[in-house]
């Protein structure tokens, strides 16, 4: 099964997700409550109408119902992890079904700073002293439709999981958030020929003229965008695992596959759920302004154009292709 990783709060300097234990669900599923009750319900029908044996009776219906509550509580908790820029925390809390969150005492578990690694390469090895974010699959991070596990790396080599069977897509998000500033981003202004480009820009992308843009839309727009415009603005330093095959993808607890350093972008709809902040699913144009934002606060000043000139190239490769 595909894992989900809830998004519950997304803002410029926190995040906060849930992901479930049971299938790697992300959600306070409801089908282990179910199945602790059916494993009672199929105790109790196993000595309705005999008769002499109440001791037994009692002993079969303790142990269903002890099994069937065991059931309901393991197979029901979620975790919630809450990366907290502002107090630079990464803080963990777990709760069954039936207990709320505010009752868990919150377990720090590392600092953010420690999950955004300086000045490393593309394929560079990961020493024992390194700490990030691990996306652990058999092809390493090549696309937000790319399957694997997310994990934190802490200093001396200790891993700490996430979330199982993830989408990529999911570790871009984390990465992304840890790696940009988006309160300096959402407080950057565009000069009015920017914005009035930005604006075309979007128009132009709406072919539907439904005021937003689908993943299909920004898969068109993939299509002509200019080198120079990378898609968040700067690369998400992140690990993964060397693995080559299937078996090594399946092997959740190998402890021994080498793993380096990537700087996968990924293309623009891998990023979809870091532009969509609202988590609506689509890309209102205020979403699709703040990553034009994005753009001009990470990487003008390597570059000779200005974020004008690189917009008005893009628009133009989007009505040629047309």
């Amino acid at each position: 099964s595909r894992g989900t990783m809830l998004v519950v709060e997304l803002a410029d300097e926190k995040l906060t997700v849930h992901v479930g234990t049971l299938a790697d669900g992300g959600y306070r599923s409801a089908l282990a409550p179910l199945l602790g009750s059916s494993v009672f319900a199929a105790a109790a029908a196993s000595r309705s109408g005999k008769k002499g044996q109440e001791s037994s009776d009692a002993f079969v219906l303790g142990l269903g119902a002890a099994l069937g509550a065991a059931i309901a509580h393991y197979g029901s908790v979620v975790c919630e992890w809450t990366f907290d820029k502002h107090t630079d925390t990464v803080t963990k809390r777990t709760a069954p079904f039936w207990r709320s969150f505010v009752s868990s005492p919150p377990q720090r578990v590392c600092s953010c700073s420690q999950l955004v690694p300086q000045n490393v390469l593309e394929g560079a090895p990961v020493d024992d002293s390194a700490s990030g974010l691990i996306f652990k699959s058999a092809s390493g991070l090549s696309s937000g439709k790319t399957l694997g596990d997310l994990l934190l790396l802490l200093s001396g080599s200790k891993q700490v999981p996430i979330a199982r069977n993830v989408l990529g897509g999911q570790a871009f998000l984390l990465a992304d958030f840890l790696k940009f500033d988006f309160l300096k981003v959402s407080n950057t202004e565009l000069s009015p020929a920017e914005t009035k480009l930005c604006r075309m820009m979007y128009d132009t992308v709406d072919a539907n003229r439904d005021g937003v843009l689908e993943e299909y839309e920004l898969r068109q727009i993939e299509l002509v965008m200019p080198d120079e415009f990378s898609v968040l603005g700067q690369q998400s330093p992140m690990i993964r695992c060397a693995g080559k095959t299937s078996t090594d993808a399946m092997n959740h607890h190998a402890q021994d596959l080498p793993m380096r350093w990537t700087m996968r972008t990924g293309t623009l709809t891998d990023h979809i759920m870091s532009l969509d902040s609202n988590g609506d699913g689509v890309v209102q144009y205020e979403e699709f302004e703040r990553w034009v934002k994005l753009r001009k606060v990470y990487s003008l000043n390597s570059q000779k154009s200005t974020l004008a000139a690189l917009l008005q190239k893009w628009i133009d490769g989007l009505t040629l292709s047309a």
